[in-house]
């Protein structure tokens, strides 16, 4: 029988609170900063070859950020959840903003630190004015919107931000895979088939262009996946140093498992393209192949619904494959 997880706090949960039923509420955990870390930890392929080679990184940093991350092979985010995300992301205490000081002689050390403002307030003046000028001193030592999860976190993997939008994570990561599984579909299929601009109509119900000027929308629609994949990128990038969700632009680490010939070799077999082999793919494309496939098909099928109004079988759909890969563009 398994052990029922105990409520706990969690900065990246809408509420901050989560127990057993987080993991298996599909609808709160795609809303949460962690289920789309956890997809963006598998996908990536320097932690991919990490597990499956055993090889160690030689940032520290981003060897720590994966051992953190436990067994990213788990298929099921419950699963995974149990054995570490819970342990990873929770907060061990909830933080008070504001605490009554009965005795300052008594003051808690935890509390006598640069990161603590510590005010006399009097109780014989109205509320109103004392909030506002606790505001107006907040000014001077709270640096607002700027103050990040990962300063004030006490959970071993941290939220970098809480400015994000769950649904464009998730656009962004169906993006990711769909242009790794498909790298010769044109970038305004992939956001025609994820629904990435609505409003932007490009294809008849006869499973034409619609217009000409249908024809220059496909430019919107490529721009907008060109940004996406660059987001992508950043993401996947920042996550090896531990800091998710981060877009900002960063470098590329190319030689994540040192500087040796053989390390640098095997790392780029393993993940890049084969020109001259039978199927064209590396051992880690043929792994987002097997993991992810049906997972973009379904989410593909469920858009396609939504629009059309009808439903299709996901697996074994000749007309679904076609209409992923490009080759028709009638669903």
């Amino acid at each position: 029988m398994v052990k029922d997880l105990e409520r706990s706090f969690f900065k990246g949960v809408s509420g901050h609170w989560a127990d057993s039923s987080f993991a298996t509420d599909e609808q709160l955990r795609e809303a949460s900063v962690y289920y789309w870390w956890w997809q963006f930890a598998r996908a990536n392929p320097v932690f991919w070859h990490a597990r499956t080679s055993g090889a160690a990184l030689v940032n520290p940093t981003s060897q720590k950020s994966f051992m953190a991350l436990g067994d990213l092979k788990q298929d099921l985010f419950e699963d995974w959840w149990r054995a570490r995300g819970f342990d990873a992301f929770r907060d061990p205490r909830e933080l008070k903003a504001v605490r009554e000081i009965k005795d300052p002689k008594k003051l808690p050390s935890k509390y006598k630190d640069e990161n603590t403002v510590l005010l006399h307030v009097s109780m014989i003046v109205n509320r109103e004015t004392i909030l506002n000028e606790i505001k107006d001193i907040l000014k001077d030592h709270h640096p607002g919107k700027d103050l990040k999860p990962i300063d004030y976190s006490g959970a071993v993997l941290k939220p970098y931000t809480m400015r994000y939008d769950p649904e464009k994570l998730a656009e962004t990561f169906h993006c990711y895979i769909y242009a790794q599984l498909y790298p010769k579909v044109q970038g305004w299929v992939i956001a025609d088939r994820l629904g990435m601009m609505p409003d932007v109509t490009v294809r008849g119900f006869d499973g034409q262009l619609a217009t000409v000027e249908a024809k220059k929308q496909c430019e919107k629609l490529r721009q907008q996946v060109l940004r996406a994949l660059a987001n992508a990128d950043y993401l996947i990038e920042n996550l090896l140093k531990g800091e998710f969700p981060n877009h900002v632009q960063i470098s590329k680490d190319t030689s994540p498992f040192g500087l040796k010939a053989a390390a640098r070799n095997k790392y780029k077999n393993a993940i890049d393209r084969k020109k001259n082999s039978e199927s064209g793919e590396s051992p880690w494309h043929d792994w987002l192949k097997s993991t992810f496939k049906d997972y973009l098909h379904a989410h593909i099928a469920q858009k396609a619904q939504s629009f059309c109004g009808f439903s299709k079988s996901v697996q074994g759909n000749k007309r679904l494959d076609d209409f992923v890969s490009g080759h028709s563009h009638l669903w």
